[in-house]
């Protein structure tokens, strides 16, 4: 009877242990054991749209999907537990795994997490963040990823860094949950949070020296690492424009007058998301969220083209009126820079003629521009 006594004694004890104040059965945490393995993989895929830039490579039609090339180097992972809290960074060793070469495609790996201080049962978020050559001291990462809740960490400028590095650096970024014990295996897809414009031009004007495509104000030098809402307002944005009138410049490609008519010019730039501009918010008439012009050697400007949206294109918020019944046909002018979204003004194919005075031209976005796409082009000076 004894024996009885003391073990139900021990088996009560046991069960209050595991009770919280609500009566519930909770199983003490305890830390894994085990390795933990995850999946990270970049991709390159592509598909049309509407948009602007000059020198990144075009997407190519692989099977109906729209495939660039992607060049990451480096790949972060960050841990945060269910509270946000921030845990542990690891470089996960991309270029070292590709040993032979880094991938210009779709390509994952498998890596085995070295944080050993996960419990069972908790809810846990990886955080992967991809980095092309230079961004990583542009953005100051792996540091600026260890500031918290994934949720309010934003891509900026490092101190002492120039604005005019965003136009070659790259920032990918995907976030998965995991929870020890569940048995499921973690795979985390890594998507851009940039965007990119790009122009192909022919039959420039001799007396050109420059094409060059603008935005309508400084382009921004902040933006939000995790994406934000982008429907039906779009809020996946930090307004932080480049104060020096250069900041609008995103594309600028010197000619010097020995291309043939046919022969095709080409440049672009990398670019963080903005806002579309607000009606009346620029001075000038011709309102746009891009521009084209063709610039001569003195500074005299010869053309100016706004880019504008297909018809119907989605991100023409005011080509339905904005549900107030009056259309607004400048709209298509006025657009946001969407991340991961491919803005192409003409295409290696078909490139913008620039002879004459031409009218405004028509862009092509893509919205599911997913891997790193080779702009061909070096950071401004």
């Amino acid at each position: 009877m004894g024996n009885k006594l003391v073990y139900l004694l021990s088996l009560c004890t046991m069960v209050l242990a595991g009770c919280s104040e609500k009566g519930r059965i909770v199983p003490e945490p305890q830390p894994v054991q085990r390795g933990v393995y995850i999946t990270l993989g970049v991709k390159s895929v592509s598909e049309t749209g509407t948009g602007g830039t000059a020198d990144i490579e075009y997407p190519v039609d692989e099977g109906g999907v729209m495939g660039g090339n992607q060049h990451v180097k480096t790949v972060y992972l960050y841990i945060f537990s269910e509270s946000g809290e921030y845990l542990a960074c690891e470089d996960i060793g991309w270029e070292d795994y590709f040993s032979s070469g880094l991938p210009d495609g779709t390509a994952s790996m498998k890596y085995k997490v070295k944080y050993e201080g996960f419990q069972y049962g908790e809810e846990y978020t990886f955080m992967a963040l991809g980095l092309s050559d230079g961004a990583e001291t542009l953005y100051g990462f792996p540091d600026a990823g260890e500031t918290g809740d994934p949720e309010n960490i934003t891509v900026s400028l490092a101190d002492g860094q120039s604005w005019k590095g965003i136009s070659t650096s790259e920032v990918f970024v995907g976030t998965e949950s995991f929870v020890p014990g569940s048995g499921s295996d973690v795979t985390v897809e890594l998507f851009r949070r940039m965007a990119g414009v790009v122009g192909y031009f022919k039959n420039a004007p001799k007396e050109a020296e420059s094409i060059m495509i603008s935005l309508y104000q400084g382009q921004n030098t902040r933006m939000p690492l995790l994406e934000r809402q982008q429907t039906p307002e779009f809020l996946d944005f930090i307004n932080s424009p480049v104060s020096e009138s250069e900041g609008k410049l995103l594309v600028d490609i010197a000619l010097d007058g020995t291309l043939s008519p046919e022969q095709m010019i080409s440049g672009g730039a990398y670019v963080m998301p903005a806002a579309a501009p607000v009606p009346g918010q620029i001075t000038s008439e011709a309102e746009y969220t891009l521009k084209l012009e063709l610039v001569a050697g003195d500074g005299t400007i010869l053309q100016t083209r706004r880019i504008r949206l297909p018809e119907d294109d989605g991100l023409n918020s005011g080509s339905t009126g904005s549900g107030t019944g009056i259309i607004d046909t400048e709209s298509a002018y006025r657009y946001p820079v969407v991340a991961n979204h491919f803005y192409a003004i003409g295409s290696p194919d078909s490139p913008v003629d620039l002879q004459g005075e031409g009218g405004d031209l028509v862009i092509t976005i893509d919205p599911t521009w997913e891997g790193e796409v080779d702009l061909g082009i070096s950071e401004k000076q």
